[in-house]
C-alpha cells in the first residue's frame, strides 16, 4: 500500500509528460508492469515494491536521459569575442 504513495508522485510526472509530448513505446508498458506489480501483491504477498520502484525510476530516467546528455551552452564571454 505505501509503494503506491511513494510512486504516486513520479507516475503523475510521467503521465502528465506522456499526454503533453506522446508516449514513447516502452512507458505505457512499463508503467502497466509497475502496475502488475503493485496489485500482483494482494495475491502473493511478496516485497514486490522494490521492482515497481526500479521500473519507474528507470522511466524517468530514460525520459531525463537526453537532458543529461545536452551539449553545453557556450558562455557569454565567448559568444562576446565571436
Amino acid at each position: 500500500m505505501y509503494d503506491l504513495m511513494v510512486l504516486a508522485v513520479p507516475v503523475a510526472f510521467l503521465v502528465r509528460i506522456g499526454l503533453a509530448t506522446g508516449f514513447r513505446r516502452y512507458e505505457l508498458a512499463g508503467l502497466g508492469c509497475a502496475l502488475a506489480l503493485i496489485y500482483s501483491f494482494i495475491f502473493l504477498r511478496a516485497p514486490v515494491g522494490l521492482g515497481a520502484t526500479l521500473i519507474v525510476a528507470i522511466l524517468i530516467v530514460r525520459r531525463a536521459g537526453p537532458w543529461w546528455r545536452r551539449e553545453p551552452t557556450p558562455s557569454l564571454a565567448s559568444a562576446a569575442r565571436a
